[in-house]
C-alpha cells in the first residue's frame, strides 16, 4: 500500500479513537519500513508503538490483547483499577557514584541497542560492580 494511504489511515483511525485500526496502519508502516531494509526506523517505531518497551511486539499481535478495557462496576460503571505509570528514576537507586555510572552507561548502550548494532557492536551483558566497604544512606 502507498505510504501516504497509510499515514492516512493513521491519522483517521487516530482521530476517531479507534485503537485497533491505528495500531494496524502502524504495523503496516513498519511492515513497509522493514521492506525497505530501514530496520533501524522500523525497530524504532516498534518501540514507540509499545511505549518503549525494549522487545519487539510480534506482527500478530494487537494492542487489545496487549492492553485489555480496564475492569469496571456493573452498576456504576466506574473503573475497578487505576493502571498508572512505574516511574523510578536514577535518584531513586541507591549506589555509590562509581557503581551509579557503570550501571547508567550500561543501559543507555541497552536503549541505543540500535546505533550499536548499526555499527557491528553490541551492548553490554555483564556488569563489574565495584564493592566498598561504605554504607550509604538514603536521605
Amino acid at each position: 500500500m502507498a505510504r501516504g494511504e497509510i499515514i492516512r489511515k493513521l491519522f483517521q483511525s487516530f482521530s476517531r479513537n479507534e485503537r485497533e485500526g491505528f495500531y494496524a496502519a502502524a504495523m503496516e508502516l513498519i511492515q513497509e519500513e522493514k521492506s525497505k531494509n530501514h530496520n533501524l526506523l522500523a525497530r524504532d517505531l516498534e518501540r514507540i508503538l509499545q511505549n518503549g518497551h525494549s522487545k519487539a511486539l510480534p506482527v500478530s499481535n494487537t494492542l487489545y490483547k496487549n492492553y485489555p478495557e480496564v475492569p469496571k462496576d456493573r452498576e456504576t460503571g466506574l473503573s475497578l483499577i487505576d493502571i498508572r505509570p512505574f516511574d523510578l528514576t536514577w535518584d531513586d537507586v541507591v549506589l555509590n557514584q562509581d557503581n551509579l555510572d557503570i550501571l547508567q552507561r550500561v543501559t543507555l548502550e541497552n536503549r541505543k541497542q540500535e546505533v550499536l548494532e548499526a555499527y557491528g557492536l553490541r551492548p553490554k551483558s555483564k556488569l563489574f560492580i565495584l564493592w566498598t566497604s561504605r554504607l550509604l544512606a538514603r536521605h
